[in-house]
Formats: C-alpha cells, sequence, structure tokens
C-alpha cells in the first residue's frame, strides 16, 4: 500500500513547520508613536489643502461633458442600427425597420 500524501500527522507537522517560519514577532511590527505620527501628519495636511470644491468641475463643464458624450453615443447608435433614436425614425441601413401599431 502506498503512502497516503494527506496523512494528519505529516501535514500537521508540516503546518507546525509553517506557521513557525511565517509567524513575525509582535516586537518587529510595533511602529513607534514618533514614527506614526510622521506618516499621518503629511497625510492629513495635503488632504486639507485641497479641498473638494476646488476638485469639482463647474456645472457648465459637466453640461458640456456629458452633452458631448451623449452626441456621440446617439451618433454611434445611429450607425449601427440605422435608426435615429432622437427623432425616432429609421434610416438607410443594414436593418429594415417596421412600425408595429399597438
Amino acid at each position: 500500500m502506498s503512502a497516503s500524501c494527506g496523512s494528519s500527522n505529516g501535514s500537521s507537522e508540516l503546518v507546525k513547520e509553517r506557521l513557525k517560519r511565517e509567524t513575525t514577532p509582535p516586537s518587529e511590527l510595533r511602529v513607534e508613536s514618533d514614527d506614526l505620527e510622521s506618516i499621518v501628519k503629511p497625510l492629513v495636511a495635503n488632504h486639507h489643502h485641497r479641498s473638494t470644491v476646488e476638485k469639482m468641475p463647474s456645472e457648465s463643464e459637466l453640461e458640456v461633458f456629458f452633452a458631448a458624450a451623449e452626441k456621440e453615443d446617439h451618433k454611434r447608435f445611429s450607425e449601427k442600427y440605422n435608426y435615429d433614436f432622437v427623432k425616432d425614425v429609421p434610416l438607410e441601413g443594414r436593418y429594415e425597420w417596421v412600425r408595429f401599431k399597438p
């Protein structure tokens, strides 16, 4: 009979060995409070320097951006499906559109 690769005794020894090798002592994980403050203070100061209002585009900039994106979408769909979705009319092209009356 062949030996099992997953024997409980052999695997538990491997797990114990791995944990022993991969465990970092808590003393090495501690960060001195002075070191932590020197890391956090510049981040907090930089965060307050640039407010959300400075990053936010104006209403007119948003309107121009979305109008251009919407226009491009209409153009792309019209070319792809030969249908003008804005005017709700079929265009000449690949598809034949048939109007159904409800």
